[in-house]
């Protein structure tokens, strides 16, 4: 069984077969799953409605 970064099944043999599971991945979209995912991940510990939201550092200046 070959997974991605975050634990999908690319490609797998059958239970019943014996042998090699091969897959080409694509760096590209490695990096792009995985920045989807730290996102994502990022989002819900912080309790925000969207990942594209940040939060707004709070600076005091005196």
């Amino acid at each position: 069984m070959i997974l991605n970064p975050i634990g999908e099944i690319i490609t797998s043999l059958k239970p019943s077969k014996l042998g090699v599971a091969v897959a080409t991945v694509d760096a590209e979209d490695l990096l792009e799953m995985i920045e989807l995912y730290i996102r994502e991940h990022s989002a819900r510990l912080l309790n925000l409605e969207k990942p594209a939201q940040r939060p707004t550092p709070q600076v005091n200046i005196r």
